[in-house]
């Protein structure tokens, strides 16, 4: 038997790679009674559908193809670009190469330098000719630097940092001080240039859904804890869980997250994973605060928001009657009570909307405390040594061994996968990153 343990993306790739190369031996077990991992929407009693973060799906994700119809989930669409505010002042800024009005209103806006502008359509040009697994080599060598690093090398100015950089990238990371990675930040980059974001029509949890739907239901077992990993001679033999059941194994993946395989394989193998987290203020209105479908960025040092957006504007399905949903991401002072996040919350957006007091009712606050591993400069390093000392039959998928995203997750399953079987086959093994 073939043990897949845990069900988020990168699981979720594992067992439909198996299930399309005729293997029906595998079990996936689940801790959660859902599947999805990370990307987690609340559905409450009145149908609101609150996803846990600000999620989305980039088309420029060429395995979620592979794995997923996109026409299935329905989904909406972002513009391109942003908004930048800075108090009262907003600026729309768009895609470095767009054409005609957009591209006027891009080159004459003066929100971030002329050129800095100049400078982020030649580095979007040259990371749009550069292969993404080159972009992410970096990531484990030791001549990785800091996003923030990087930008000052490259001669960004501070004002874009704060206007741009800051609240788009701090968003996507989760990391106030853009100290991740230059490699992801070049890797996400690339992925915004070229696509478009969408976020399916009941929230982002129905992308897991439609994979897990391909699944031979008795293949899924929900709400199952992994409790321990027996091995001898160097193999795994057998999986425990909670309730005490052993169940032998031909090989595993451990698709957890690092925690879960610290616990299972030994810290000396997979070290604990340092957490961000982000927190998620979801506001309600009966008339809109914005019109806009793209994101909307806040600068400043010191602020509770990083960026909003009214997402009902690109996916009116999320609410049940016709009112508008408001998601905004906290970063930092996350820890203070609902109702001190709610009021400052509106004092933040009542500088940029003053009618945000009248029309803004608070709804839900929901903390991630492990939205996204941390991966500073060098992250990657780990990949390889953690390889080294699993068992000849067990191997890791997801974030453990890949960069975190829902691209390089669902390849990381389906890298695992591959290996795993032609391991069986041959006692061969495939390089997983």
């Amino acid at each position: 038997m073939i043990i897949i343990i845990g069900a988020g993306l990168a699981g979720l790739a594992c067992a439909r790679t198996l299930q399309r190369a005729g293997r029906t031996d595998f079990l996936l077990l689940e801790k959660s009674d859902v599947p999805g991992g990370r990307l987690r929407t609340t559905v409450t009693s009145r149908g609101y559908h609150l996803d846990h973060g600000f999620q989305v799906m980039l088309d420029s994700y060429a395995a979620i193809g592979r794995f997923c119809d996109w026409a299935s989930l329905r989904t909406g669409r972002f513009e391109s670009g942003a908004v930048l505010v800075d108090g009262r002042q907003e600026w729309e800024i768009d895609h470095p190469f767009s054409a005609g009005t957009q591209l006027a209103r891009t080159v004459c806006s003066d929100a971030i330098t002329t050129r800095d502008k100049m400078k982020l359509a030649v580095l979007t040009a040259g990371l749009l000719r550069t292969r993404d697994s080159q972009l992410l080599q970096t990531a484990g060598a030791e001549r990785d630097i800091s996003t923030r690093q990087y930008l000052r090398e490259l001669g960004f100015s501070e004002r874009a940092v704060r206007r741009f950089f800051q609240p788009f990238f701090g968003g996507v990371f989760l990391d106030e001080h853009l100290e991740t990675s230059a490699s992801l930040f070049r890797y996400y980059l690339k992925k915004f240039a070229y696509g478009e974001a969408h976020l399916p029509a009941e929230g982002i949890a129905a992308f897991p859904r439609a994979i897990s739907a391909q699944l031979d239901p008795d293949a899924l077992r929900y709400s199952t804890v992994v409790t321990g990993l027996d091995c001898e001679n160097s193999k795994a033999v057998r999986i425990r869980t909670e309730t005490g059941e052993p169940i032998a194994v031909e090989a595993v993946v451990l698709a957890t997250d690092r925690d879960q395989a610290s616990c299972l394989l030994g810290a000396d193998r997979v070290e604990a994973a340092s957490w961000r987290k982000v927190t998620s203020l979801w506001f309600r209105s009966f008339e809109p605060l914005t019109d806009s479908r793209k994101l909307l960025l806040v600068s400043g040092r010191r602020r509770l928001i990083r960026h909003f957006a009214q997402v009902t504007n690109v996916q009116p399905t999320l609410t049940p009657d016709g009112t508008h949903l408001l998601h905004a991401t906290v970063l930092d002072d996350s820890d203070a009570s609902d109702d001190i996040l709610f009021a400052e919350g509106v004092r933040e957006l009542s500088q940029i909307f003053p009618m945000a007091p009248t029309l803004l009712e608070p709804l839900r606050v929901i903390r991630v405390p492990k939205a996204v591993p941390a991966q500073a400069a060098g992250f990657a390093k780990a990949f390889a040594r953690r390889s080294t000392w699993l068992p000849r039959n067990v191997w890791l998928a997801g974030d453990q061994n890949a960069p975190a995203s829902i691209e390089t997750a669902l390849i990381s399953g389906e890298r695992a996968a591959e290996s795993l079987l032609r391991y069986l086959a041959s006692g061969s093994e495939l390089d997983l990153w």
